[in-house]
């Protein structure tokens, strides 16, 4: 294998692989990613154990599967599955401008692993690749609403609206009574859902964790920090979040060029915080419509 970088944005790549097997859903495939922070890389939940690498990573990184797919000389582009064979690569231009997928910005590693069966015991194909991530996205927040069964909730929120401004300015209202400290006691998972095909495709992102408060403030700092300055937390990194009614009256949320991944176009996340890791025991819910564009 050869890369060869030429400027911020073109390098050539060069490699030769043979698939003994069609690449299609008898293969099982894991993608870690981790960010260099503070001195180490940190690890990010994302994706986990998946099958079936063509059709799911055309699923949810449809451009970075074409790239590759062209690389290989495969036609159509979207075929699948790969079919078995020996490919050849030689000197193949890669274009990173404007790429459409999910990425923090700074120094990103990321290890692609393909096996042949769910323990992941067996590599059939490994890489490992290195990026240098600058992706501003103007973020709109089309709606914040309560999930239904609020009032069953251990953390109901009371008087929750939310008025547009503009494209990127909105008005927040609501108000919420944490009986208890939010700190690892806290469990939280949040599902994301992109619109496409007429429909809502669910994407795996992040899993069951705890601790939100310092949980989301690693991976998220810039969406946390706003919503504890909504709180009116000093300052507002403090974790745990102490217990107690809090009120938030209009706050003015500004989410251009923000600094955390995400899919471009219509996405729909459903954040839920719970008591226990079997997820039952709902304690807050709310659920954001969001429109992802470029920056300009």
């Amino acid at each position: 294998m050869g890369f060869r970088k030429f400027n911020q944005t073109h390098s050539t790549w060069s490699f030769q692989v043979n698939f003994i097997d069609d690449i299609d859903e008898n293969i099982w495939f894991q993608s870690t990613l981790e960010r260099w922070a503070h001195g180490r890389w940190a690890n990010i939940p994302f994706l986990g154990k998946q099958r079936d690498p063509c059709r799911t990573i055309y699923k949810y990184f449809p451009e970075i599967w074409l790239m590759f797919s062209t690389t290989l000389n495969i036609k159509p582009r979207d075929k699948c599955p790969v079919p078995k064979g020996l490919y050849t690569v030689k000197n193949h231009p890669i274009g990173w401008v404007h790429t459409k997928f999910p990425m923090w910005e700074g120094k990103m590693r990321v290890k692609l692993r393909w096996t042949g069966s769910e323990n992941m015991k067996n590599d059939y194909l490994c890489m490992i690749l290195n990026l240098d991530c600058s992706a501003n996205k103007d973020v709109e927040i089309e709606s914040i609403t309560v999930c239904p069964n609020n009032e069953q909730n251990r953390y109901p929120i009371n008087g929750m609206t939310f008025k547009k401004i503009n494209h990127t300015h909105s008005a927040w209202s609501f108000q919420v009574n944490f009986i208890d400290n939010i700190d690892e006691k806290i469990w939280f998972y949040t599902t994301l859902e992109r619109w496409t095909h007429g429909r809502w495709a669910s994407i795996p992102f992040l899993g069951k964790q705890k601790d939100p408060c310092r949980t989301i403030l690693k991976y998220f700092p810039q969406p946390w920090i706003m919503f504890e300055t909504a709180l009116n937390i000093n300052p507002p990194t403090k974790c745990p979040i102490p217990k107690g009614i809090y009120t938030v009256k209009n706050y003015s949320i500004k989410l251009t060029n923000t600094k955390f991944p995400m899919w471009y176009g219509k996405m729909r996340i459903n954040l839920i915080w719970t008591g226990s890791e079997d997820l039952k025991d709902v304690y807050m819910c709310m659920i954001l419509n969001l429109d992802v564009k470029d920056s300009i």
